[in-house]
């Protein structure tokens, strides 16, 4: 069966388990829920099911399981509205989460917003109150300021901040913040950074099978570019050099905001001559990529092949090959650092998750 949400194509197979569908289901509301404000409603079911293209039972259970978390509470007649804190814990300690710089990123489906939702969960299930603000890439440093006073912020997680100075302006408020994959260099902990090493897996595995024609989509928005796609391009462009490979000037282009825009890069990138035979991609634009060799009757994995990062994407058919970076276990780690914080324990660590190979069928083997 295919399921077109406004993130996407996916397809969900009819013979999956009843627990692994409540799962997605579940995952599903806790993306709405996280990008609710306080006080803020949750769509009406029907339009709920309109978009996920989900059962209303499996709704109605997924919602109450965030009525029951506390995350959610219900008005007679209204419908449904995101708790201020946790209505059980309101006693307890208050964390925050402050998704910084956001630039459209808490609107799709993609590796933001699920950390955010990884690190919300996992206070919840730890029994603290949770609260989500967000702050504009414009957002000058007094913003982040009036937020800790506005809210009495004392525990914060500050998600892709792009200025260090925003977890020390923070932190001379007497405010414990852990920096969770900042886009600009760390001058202390604690924080959450990501792997210098994705591009060096990837390019590891398409070379393994045989690739050298080696295209590379990133992201470069009105010319910002955050520290790891600065890193993961100049480490691409380094492993290049030192293969001795050509790389054509539409191998490397920027994906924008997607759209047509990104249609227009990928068809550059397919008339050059000679053209890739393998395309590494943030997994956020994967969809708008199979789509794009679907609708030119390219077969991945025999006429082109992919590799992406992220969490692996079973919707996706055929699911990609990708080294795996956990949103699940960068929020572990982001909560290491808190808990540690709010004990006492101030150290100003850095750490990485660590990157795992996930092999599908979208890597085909050049090498006979």
């Amino acid at each position: 069966m295919l399921i077109k949400t406004k993130q996407g194509i996916y397809s969900m197979n009819r013979s999956g388990s009843r627990i692994e569908k409540q799962r997605q289901v579940n995952e599903f509301t806790n993306l709405q829920v996280v990008r609710l404000a306080p006080g803020e409603a949750l769509p009406p079911l029907r339009q709920l099911i309109r978009d996920s293209g989900f059962g209303q039972v499996m709704l109605q259970n997924s919602i109450r399981l965030c009525v029951e978390r506390g995350v959610l509470e219900a008005r007679p007649r209204q419908g449904f509205f995101r708790t201020a804190t946790d209505s059980r814990r309101a006693g307890h300690r208050v964390v925050d989460i402050i998704a910084c710089s956001e630039n459209g990123y808490m609107e799709v489906d993609g590796f933001m917003v699920r950390l955010i939702q990884f690190l919300f969960r996992n206070g919840t299930d730890r029994g603290y109150s949770m609260r989500i603000h967000r702050s504009n890439f414009e957002a000058k440093l007094s913003t982040y300021a009036e937020l800790v006073r506005n809210y009495g912020i004392r525990s914060v997680f500050l998600v892709s901040p792009d200025n260090p100075e925003i977890a020390r302006s923070i932190r001379e408020q007497c405010a414990m913040a852990v920096e969770v994959m900042p886009t600009s260099p760390v001058r202390r902990g604690p924080a959450v950074e990501d792997s210098p090493h994705m591009v060096d897996l990837q390019m590891d595995y398409l070379f393994s099978r045989g690739h050298r024609r080696i295209a590379l989509l990133h992201e470069d928005r009105e010319g910002q570019s955050s520290l790891f796609h600065v890193r993961r391009t100049l480490c691409y462009y380094r492993r290049m050099a030192e293969a001795g490979l050509k790389v054509l000037p539409e191998y490397v282009a920027d994906t924008g905001h997607g759209g047509i825009g990104l249609q227009r890069t990928l068809e550059r990138m397919f008339r050059a001559s000679p053209p890739p035979t393998a395309v590494i991609c943030n997994e956020l634009w994967l969809p708008q990529l199979y789509t794009f060799f679907a609708a030119r009757n390219m077969v991945i994995g025999r006429d082109i092949s992919v590799i992406s990062d992220g969490e692996e994407k079973s919707r996706l058919e055929p699911p990609p090959t990708l080294i795996r970076n956990s949103q699940e276990e960068i929020a572990a780690l982001a909560w290491e650092l808190m808990e540690r914080l709010l004990a006492g324990n101030f150290e100003e660590r850095i750490l990485f998750p660590n990157l795992t190979l996930c092999e599908r069928h979208t890597v085909n083997n050049k090498i006979r």
